[in-house]
C-alpha cells in the first residue's frame, strides 16, 4: 500500500516497529527484532533510528564485527541528510554546540592566561601609581580593572576581547598565534546567528507539513495547512507543485495537471515542473504533449537522466521503437543503475512508477517558507541574541569591529617596548622588572636570581641555597598544579607549562565534546526518531574523540620535563 500510494516514509509505523525491535532485543529474540528492523527500514528509508536499531542488533549479535556496524551507522547519517528536518536538526544542534564549545574553550584559555600573568600584571599596575601607594591597594584596583566589563555587563564577547588585550602584553609569539585565532572566532561568530535563528524556526514553520505531503503519508492537517498557504500565496510555484504531487498520488490527475500548469507558467525554467507535468499528461494519454514537456526538461538540464528515460517510455507507447531505443540508450549512458531501477518499477504499471517524477530540490521551496512575518522577525531575534551575547555593536557589522580590535592588538604590541612591561622569571616565577632592577641585562631572570646565579657578587652561600630551595619548590608546585588540573580540564596544564598551541588544541577538543554531550539530545528535539532518546550519530564519535585527546593530554603532561 505504501508503494502503491507513492509514500516514501511512513514515520509513525516505522517508529512503532523500531520500539518493538528494541523490546525484542532486550528479550533476546533477535529473529523477531531483525524482522521488525527490516520492516521499519522498508517503511521509512529516511528514518535514522531504524538504522541505529539495526546497528544495535548487529552489535549484540557479534561484538567484533564492527565493520558492518559502522557501515549501518553511516547509513543512518545518510538517512538523516536526506530528510531536511533531520539534517537541519543535526546541523543546527552541531553549530550551536560548536559555537558554545569554542566559546567555553576561549574562556578557559583566557582565564588561564590571566591567572598565569596576574602577578606580573599586578606588579606593573603598581608602578602606575605614586610611590606612596601600597601593593594591596593597587592590587584591588587591578582586580576591579579586570572585572570592569563584567560589572558594566558589556557582554561575553567584549569581556573576552578586553581580557585578550590585557594578556596580549605578556604573551609569547606562540600564545599570540592562539589569541589571534580566538579573536577570529569572536569576530565571525555573529555571522552564524542568522543561520541558527532560521534553523530553530524550521520545526515550527509550515515546512514539516509540506514534507509530510512530499515524503510522508499526507495527513489531513498537513493538507489543510497547504491549502491555507495557497490561499495566502496563490503564486507560490513550489506549493503548487507539492499539491500537484499529492493529487497525482491520490489519482486526481486533472487537479494535478491544473496546479502544475500554473506552476510552470510561474517557473518556466524548472525541469522538475516540466517533467512532472509531462508525466500527468502521459497518464492522461496526451502523449504528444508529454513528449514536448520531457524534451523541454531535457534541454534545460541535459545532464538529468529521468527526462530521457520518460522520453523513451513515451515513444515506446507511440510504438516509435527506434526513437524509444535511442532515448533509452542515452539515459542508460547517463546513469545505468538508475535506468535499471526505473525500468523495474515501470514493469509494475503502478500510477506512480510508469513514468518517473523528478524530485523537487529542497532548496527551491525550503528557504521560501521558513521566515513567516506573522510569527517571527528574524532581524529582531538576531538583534536580541547579540545584545545578550555580544553586548556591543550589531551582529552583521561586528566582524568589522573585530578587525578593528586586531589593529588595537598591533598598537599594543608596538607600545609594549616603550612602556617596559615586566616578564616572568624562568627560574622562580617572580616578576622581572627592569625598573626595580636597572642592572638586569634582559627579561629572563628576576633581580634575586640575577645576583644569586649570574652576577654572584655579595651573596653568601646561605642565601644562594635558600634561593635554590625556593626555585625547586616553585618548579615542583607548578608541576603538581599542571598535572592535577590536567585531569579536570586537559590542556590547561600545557598552558601553565607554556605549551600554548598544544594546550589550546586539547582544551578546544575537550570543550567541544563536553558541550556536545551536555546539549544532547540537542536544542532542537528529534521529532522523527521517537524511539531514540539519545543522538548516537554525533555522541559516539564525540566520545571516541574525547577519550583519545584526554589520554593524549594526560600522557603528554607527565612526559614533559619539569
Amino acid at each position: 500500500l505504501k508503494n502503491e500510494l507513492g509514500i516514501r516514509n511512513a514515520y509513525l509505523e516505522a517508529n512503532v516497529l523500531v520500539l518493538e525491535a528494541q523490546r525484542a532485543i532486550q528479550s533476546q529474540d533477535h529473529q523477531t527484532a531483525q524482522q521488525r528492523v527490516d520492516a521499519a527500514i522498508e517503511l521509512a528509508p529516511d528514518l535514522p533510528s531504524a538504522y541505529l536499531a539495526q546497528a544495535s542488533l548487529w552489535f549484540f549479535d557479534d561484538h567484533f564485527r564492527l565493520g558492518r556496524v559502522l557501515g549501518v551507522l553511516g547509513e543512518s547519517v545518510a538517512a538523516a541528510m536526506r530528510d531536511p528536518l533531520s539534517s537541519n536538526r543535526l546541523f543546527i544542534n552541531l553549530l550551536i554546540a560548536t559555537l558554545l564549545g569554542l566559546g567555553l574553550s576561549c574562556i578557559v584559555i583566557v582565564i588561564t592566561q590571566l591567572t598565569r600573568i596576574s602577578t606580573v600584571f599586578f606588579h606593573d599596575f603598581h608602578h602606575v601609581f605614586p610611590k606612596g601607594s601600597t601593593y594591596v591597594q593597587t592590587s584591588i584596583l587591578a582586580v576591579a580593572l579586570i572585572l570592569l566589563p563584567i560589572l558594566f555587563r558589556l557582554g561575553f564577547v567584549i569581556t573576552l576581547i578586553y581580557w585578550i588585550i590585557i594578556t596580549w602584553l605578556y604573551q609569547s609569539n606562540k600564545e599570540r598565534l592562539v589569541t589571534f585565532f580566538m579573536l577570529i572566532y569572536l569576530s565571525l561568530a555573529p555571522l552564524a546567528l542568522q543561520t541558527i535563528v532560521m534553523g530553530l524556526r524550521l520545526p515550527g514553520s509550515k515546512i514539516p507539513h509540506f514534507l509530510d505531503i512530499v515524503q510522508g503519508s499526507a495527513l489531513p492537517d498537513s493538507i489543510r495547512t497547504l491549502e491555507r498557504w495557497l490561499e495566502q500565496k496563490p503564486n507560490d510555484p513550489a506549493a503548487m507543485t507539492i499539491m500537484a504531487n499529492y493529487y497525482k498520488r491520490t489519482g486526481q490527475l486533472n487537479k494535478a495537471k491544473e496546479y502544475l500548469e500554473n506552476a510552470l507558467r510561474l517557473q518556466p525554467d524548472s525541469p522538475e515542473i516540466a517533467n512532472n507535468l509531462g508525466n500527468i499528461l502521459f497518464l492522461l494519454d496526451n502523449v504528444d504533449q508529454s513528449i514536448r514537456l520531457y524534451d523541454q526538461a531535457a534541454k534545460i538540464r541535459p545532464d538529468l537522466t529521468i527526462p530521457f528515460f520518460n522520453l523513451s517510455r513515451a515513444f515506446y507507447k507511440k510504438m516509435d521503437l527506434n526513437r524509444g531505443k535511442q532515448y533509452h540508450s542515452h539515459a542508460y549512458q547517463l546513469n545505468p543503475d538508475l535506468v535499471r531501477l526505473l525500468s523495474e518499477k515501470a514493469k509494475t504499471r503502478k500510477i506512480n512508477d510508469v513514468v518517473a517524477d523528478l524530485p523537487m530540490p529542497h532548496s527551491w521551496w525550503l528557504s521560501e517558507n521558513i521566515v513567516e512575518e506573522e510569527n517571527l522577525d528574524i532581524a529582531r531575534s538576531i538583534s536580541h541574541m547579540w545584545k545578550d551575547w555580544g553586548g556591543f555593536g550589531r551582529a552583521e557589522s561586528f566582524p568589522f569591529i573585530g578587525g578593528g580590535f586586531v589593529i588595537v592588538l598591533g598598537i599594543v604590541a608596538a607600545l609594549r617596548r616603550r612602556i617596559r612591561i615586566s616578564g616572568v622569571c624562568i627560574k622562580c616565577g617572580r616578576p622581572v622588572c627592569r625598573r626595580c632592577n636597572t642592572e638586569l641585562y634582559d627579561d629572563l631572570v628576576c633581580g634575586q636570581c640575577f645576583h644569586a646565579f649570574i652576577q654572584k657578587d655579595q651573596v653568601d652561600a646561605k642565601s644562594k641555597i635558600s634561593k635554590e630551595i625556593q626555585i625547586r619548590q616553585y618548579v615542583r608546585r607548578r608541576e603538581n598544579i599542571a598535572r592535577a588540573i590536567n585531569f579536570v580540564i586537559p590542556g590547561v596544564g600545557q598552558l601553565i607549562k607554556e605549551r600554548p598551541i598544544r594546550g589550546a588544541l586539547f582544551i578546544t577538543v575537550f570543550c567541544l565534546t563536553v558541550m556536545q554531550v551536555f546539549l544532547a539530545p540537542g536544542v532542537i528535539p528529534d521529532s522523527r526518531n521517537l524511539a531514540i532518546s539519545f543522538d548516537w550519530i554525533t555522541l559516539v564519535p564525540m566520545f571516541a574523540l574525547l577519550l583519545t585527546f584526554y589520554a593524549w593530554a594526560i600522557m603528554n603532561i607527565f612526559r614533559m620535563d619539569m
